[in-house]
């Protein structure tokens, strides 16, 4: 079963507003305010910046206080969102917690407040120079900082689409991250990010390859479904997206999906459906249904069936889930077992 440490995020969220109960040992910090206001920031102004930010993330380096991340955001957001600060000062600010982030956060522990607390930086300044540092916090082991980092490229969509080398870059990592990822809630941001249009062979084969490792593991029994791929579907049914797709591309994109058809259509027949688990799957369906029908060119009653009865209709969907997919227990064949999409019988 997959295995979502979404609670532990939770818990850390809630750290950030707790009551400071400790104070850090105070250092003298660089101040800030002789370069917020400058229009160009060179070198020299730079080290001031990065000499500040080094200063307030060794405070929690060494800090033990629960509240530590939480009295760091604070400093970094009096700099951050002070009135008296220009673009570039704010662009430089970004540029130095992204070079930090290149640094610490690949090594960085599953339990790293550091790690996090940086991502979390970088997401707060939401720049295009922060980048470089959300490609590097894809490989931390914290999941919280995973989870800013994938939610800030997300987030930089519309900068990072301005460079082709970029692009192809970002969706590199994007890929090995979510193959990796175990979090369904930082998949949904790992397909969020990703969701450039026009489709890419890249941008394609980044979905393809994260969805067949998703899939593989409900056939390795985990059953639960955590909704994850509503967040896929959603970019996957825009018919701009299924316009772009290639000859080659449509017959794999059926397959896949044909898979998490009947997957979830006999996961949604159990009597005992946990609530959480109905809503996804009914919007799996629906989207499914829809991409099945946009490039076949055939019409199915799933959606039908849902729209009438719901949960209480569910052997009648998963029957209509046969007549897409083929029924293995008669040998019967779907509208989706002949060329060019070649489905086995039954989705295996």
């Amino acid at each position: 079963m997959l295995r979502d440490n979404h609670p532990r995020i939770i818990t850390l969220f809630a750290v950030i507003g707790m009551t400071a109960s400790a104070v850090l040992a105070q250092s003298a910090a660089p101040s800030l305010d002789a370069v917020r206001g400058l229009g160009t920031i060179g070198a020299s102004e730079q080290r001031v910046i990065d000499a500040w930010l080094e200063s307030q993330v060794s405070k929690l380096d060494s800090s033990s206080a629960k509240d530590a991340f939480k009295i760091l955001k604070e400093a970094f957001d009096a700099e951050r969102l002070n009135q008296g600060n220009s673009a570039a000062f704010i662009g430089a600010m970004a540029a130095g917690t992204a070079r930090m982030a290149e640094q610490r956060l690949p090594n960085s522990g599953p339990n790293s407040t550091t790690a996090r607390a940086i991502a979390r930086m970088l997401f707060d300044l939401n720049r295009e120079q922060a980048v470089p540092g959300f490609i590097a916090g894809l490989k931390s082991q914290d999941q919280g900082a995973r989870y800013f980092s994938a939610a800030g490229l997300g987030q930089q969509r519309g900068s990072i689409a301005t460079a082709r080398a970029r692009v192809t870059e970002v969706v590199t990592a994007l890929k090995a991250a979510g193959i990796a990822e175990t979090s369904p809630t930082i998949i949904k941001q790992i397909y969020g990010a990703l969701a450039y249009e026009p489709i890419t062979p890249e941008i394609f084969d980044a979905y393809l390859g994260i969805l067949d490792r998703r899939i593989e593991a409900r056939r390795q029994g985990a059953f639960v479904v955590d909704g994850a791929e509503v967040q896929a579907l959603e970019y996957l049914r825009k018919r701009s997206v299924l316009d772009g797709l290639s000859r080659g591309q449509s017959p794999q994109l059926v397959g896949r999906l044909a898979v998490l058809l009947r997957l979830d259509a006999q996961r949604y027949v159990s009597d005992t459906l946990p609530f959480a688990e109905k809503d996804p799957i009914e919007r799996q369906l629906f989207a499914v249904e829809e991409i099945l029908t946009t490039l076949t060119s055939q019409t199915g009653e799933i959606a039908a069936a849902l729209r009438a009865e719901g949960h209480d209709n569910r052997v009648r969907i998963l029957a209509e889930t046969l007549l897409w997919v083929g029924d293995p227990e008669t040998g019967t064949e779907g509208r989706l077992s002949a060329a060019p999409w070649n489905v086995p019988i039954g989705a295996p």
